[in-house]
């Protein structure tokens, strides 16, 4: 028994923040605190950031990146999905697991987890999904993820020292 990629997909939100405009929205925040212009850039070696529409869960990005799949792998059968793992670092909701909405905006009807390990998350539910598939447990398995990690941002510090 053995798996392999299939396929791949990604959705990218069309919306998008300099890092200028992160560090004056930072500034306006923290006059107190004193920020450079371009160190945000310097450090990190950004010069923008995607950012997902306010009305968007990391459920949906992951759901619109599926459909893309489904429609370039002309999949049309909720079946042919066996499990789904979302490997998200952020989630919808505490419960229930992010995987449950993205099943449901997918309209599967197979077993599905969250698998949560920060920068690894995609990579060790690839590595789960083979040993799944390997073992003989499921034949066709999607990993999904979704970050909106930008609405996790601090804008606003108490004390100067915490920068």
């Amino acid at each position: 028994m053995y798996s392999s990629i299939l396929h791949a997909a990604v959705h990218v939100p069309p919306g998008r923040q300099s890092v200028a405009e992160a560090e004056e929205r930072f500034r306006s925040h923290n006059p107190h605190v004193s920020l450079s212009p371009g160190v945000l850039a310097h450090m990190y070696g950004l010069s923008e950031r995607t950012v997902a529409p306010a009305h968007e869960q990391p459920s949906d990005l992951a759901a619109h990146a599926a459909r893309r799949l489904f429609e370039a792998r002309e999949l049309t059968d909720p079946s042919d999905v066996d499990l789904l793992i979302f490997a998200g670092i952020l989630a919808d909701l505490e419960e229930p697991a992010t995987a449950h909405v993205v099943a449901d905006k997918l309209g599967l009807n197979c077993p599905v987890f969250d698998l949560k390990n920060a920068c690894n998350g995609v990579l060790n539910a690839i590595e789960v999904a083979d040993a799944l598939i390997r073992s003989g447990q499921y034949r066709r398995i999607l990993v999904t993820t979704g970050e909106v990690s930008t609405r996790a941002s601090r804008w606003s510090v108490d004390d100067p020292a915490d920068v």
